[in-house]
């Protein structure tokens, strides 16, 4: 079942609602949708962000014309291309459901330093799967810039 979990997200040290995130998840109960909305939402890769959730809202939907957001890690030359608006596509593994309409958030990692912070949030425009040249398992997406910001790591 796919469920819609939507949230208001506070740091601990703020009583002012810092996000309220939403996240489309596939789970067997609402439990499991929680908890797998938490942990796509939540950085825990090598952030040290305490959030307190409140006003969690859980519902069971239809797929069809929902679009998902999907995280994924980029490396720094690939980000920097991106931002200056030279690559307008991703090849990707194809192990997660990608449809034209979603929106792909690209958090730029490095092996050397982990997460840097910065993230780009794009909008997959076409996939392409079944093409000369592209390898079988993989996806290629014409992308198109949508923001980029900078999410401090708190230490």
């Amino acid at each position: 079942m796919r469920y819609k979990v939507t949230w208001t997200m506070y740091f601990t040290d703020s009583n002012i609602p810092d996000t309220i995130a939403v996240a489309i998840v596939e789970a067997a109960s609402v439990s499991k949708a929680r908890y797998a909305a938490y942990k796509q939402m939540i950085p825990d890769r090598g952030y040290r962000f305490e959030w307190f959730i409140n006003e969690t809202e859980v519902e069971k939907i239809e797929m069809e014309n929902e679009h998902m957001m999907h995280k994924l890690k980029i490396l720094p030359q690939y980000f920097e291309d991106k931002l200056q608006g030279m690559k307008k596509w991703e090849v990707r593994k194809n192990d997660r459901p990608f449809k034209d309409g979603d929106t792909l958030q690209l958090e730029e990692w490095s092996e050397e330093t982990g997460y840097t912070g910065r993230l780009l949030q794009e909008y997959i425009k076409k996939i392409y799967t079944e093409a000369p040249g592209i390898k079988e398992g993989y996806v290629v997406m014409n992308t198109e810039y949508i923001s980029a910001s900078y999410r401090e790591k708190r230490e």
